[in-house]
């Protein structure tokens, strides 16, 4: 019992004395909002989602409908320095209009 007990606090203590910091995560919503706050130098983030909207108009007695599904909303940062990081982002989008009974599709990155 003893010896159970000595193992199991080397084991947590080690992970505490050992362990790497971190800072803290700087995430923002791909294509809906940036955050103004660079990742820090030497650092990769990967930030990803997807959307669905679903949109009817009426106008003049025309009737419009868009529905979009925006799959893979990647966005990638690296930080470069203290206030300057890369960016490159890319999507996939499945789109559909209806325009007075007529449908329009659109698909493409």
């Amino acid at each position: 019992m003893i010896k159970k007990l000595i193992l199991t606090i080397l084991l947590f203590s080690a992970g505490i004395i050992y362990s790497q910091s971190s800072p803290d995560l700087i995430s923002d919503r791909p294509y809906f909002t940036d955050s103004p706050i660079a990742i820090p130098p030497n650092h990769f983030q990967i930030e990803t989602g997807f959307v669905y909207e679903k949109q009817r108009f009426i106008d003049n007695n025309t009737t419009t409908e868009i529905e979009n599904l925006t799959l893979g909303s990647t966005l990638c940062r690296y930080g470069i320095d203290n206030s300057l990081e890369f960016r490159f982002g890319g999507e996939y989008l499945i789109g559909k209009t209806t325009v007075q009974g007529i449908p329009t599709n659109v698909e493409g990155i």
